[in-house]
């Protein structure tokens, strides 16, 4: 009878194995169920009904049931275009932005309402978005998340809430223009919202496109608790504005050398300088159209055109003076000095002819019959000729020496 006893106490109770079976099942069904059910169309009108829309006003409360706490906010901008414009001392950004946080007031039982998440093109019902702004805008101020910028809006049903769409910002940008067109500028804008509202967990700029005149060096961003400040370093593409300004300015600049080489006789080498001159005058006015007027730092550009400027003005004044010296009267004594430098500059031009025997020791010609170079009279004419000389390597020496320091310079 012992060992019967002791082999029934042994085996599990049938009805309590049958009843662990039974619970399994229903376990794995419920499991299977929610794993499977997403919500049906009326599920999610039933749950627009019943739950999102039953206080007109959470729209106006932050969305936490302690209302002590800051909505922990996250924030990702991915910029796709940007165009800084220095005559404004302004960055005009295109971006997606998308912020998400969590909101209490907005999440629901699964098991009541089946609906995992949902999605809604715009803000079809009254919802609470954290007010964000850009702090250095121009103009009106630029709010994300405004009803004319959101694109659609995702809901889950443990209170994420996920908001997307694009925004324009126009933000102050400091242009230095020192080194232009060769010059790398460094914008940023700054993003803030209202004070005790949220706190700002992620702040992230990104960039997918380039820019046609800038070339984009690097994209930052930094965030704290109240603000997240994202910095653009871009450089600019020089290519258009060296071949139709720096070149042709160089050029011209050059021009104003030669006209040391035009005969004094010709009639037209006062009308030669003033052309020369005017011609700045086009590429002057190109360079203020794209050089801001209240830049810090004058660009070095405009000092090389103003140099050039200022040869072409003295071009002018040499010029004049040489004219009226050849046309002066004959009669007036030509001083020492002249004379002595016409004599210098005729032996640099004609070093082989200088060589040659001047006179015979009696006093008589050359055999070839005429007057050495050296030892013709000097007139008003030999003089200006000498000047022209004189001022055409001198030209040369300064316009060779501000090129190389003007480029030198841009580097």
């Amino acid at each position: 009878m012992t060992g019967v006893s002791n082999e029934h106490s042994l085996r599990p109770p049938i009805k309590d194995a049958t009843m662990l079976n039974v619970w399994s099942c229903i376990l794995i069904f419920l499991l299977q169920s929610c794993s499977t059910r997403t919500g049906t169309f009326f599920d999610v009108r039933r749950l627009f009904q019943e739950k999102l829309k039953v206080n007109a006003d959470r729209a106006d409360l932050r969305p936490a049931y302690n209302q002590s706490t800051l909505i922990q906010t996250h924030v990702y901008l991915l910029i796709q275009n940007f165009e800084i414009l220095d005559i404004e001392n302004k960055l005009e950004i295109n971006t997606l932005f998308y912020v998400s946080w969590i909101d209490d007031t907005a999440s629901w039982d699964y098991l009541q309402y089946p609906v995992p998440y949902f999605y809604i093109k715009k803000q079809e019902f009254s919802v609470w978005t954290p007010t964000l702004m850009l702090k250095n805008s121009i103009g009106h101020k630029s709010y994300i998340g405004s009803l004319s910028h959101v694109l659609g809006q995702f809901f889950e049903n443990y209170g994420m809430v996920f908001m997307f769409g694009k925004q324009l910002f126009k933000s102050h940008c400091d242009i230095d223009m020192t080194y232009f067109p060769y010059d790398t500028q460094e914008c940023s804008f700054e993003i803030t919202s209202k004070p005790g509202e949220v706190v700002f967990s992620t702040g992230v700029c990104d960039m997918v496109n380039s820019n046609t005149l800038w070339s984009v060096l690097e994209v930052n961003s930094h965030y704290s608790n109240s603000s997240i400040t994202c910095s653009i370093k871009a450089k600019r593409k020089p290519t258009f504005l060296i071949m139709n300004l720096i070149i042709p300015t160089v050029l011209i600049g050059f021009l104003n050398v030669f006209v040391f080489i035009v005969p004094a006789n010709a009639g037209e080498k006062l009308q030669y300088s003033v052309s020369i001159l005017l011609s700045f005058n086009v590429y002057l006015g190109i360079l203020v159209d794209n050089v801001p007027a209240n830049s810090e730092n004058m660009s070095l550009l405009s000092y090389y055109i103003i140099y050039q400027y200022g040869f072409g003005v003295l071009a002018i004044l040499c010029t004049a003076i040489l004219l009226r010296t050849v046309h002066s009267n004959e009669s007036k004594e030509i001083p020492k000095h002249f004379i002595e430098m016409v004599k210098i500059v005729r032996i640099l031009i004609c070093k082989r002819r200088c060589n040659r025997p001047l006179q015979g020791e009696d006093g008589g010609s050359n055999p070839n019959g005429s007057t050495p170079e050296i030892d013709r009279p000097v007139t008003w004419k030999s003089v200006c000729g000498a000047f022209d000389f004189v001022l055409f390597w001198l030209f040369l020496f300064f316009q060779i020496v501000g090129n190389l320091y003007f480029f030198l310079s841009l580097q």
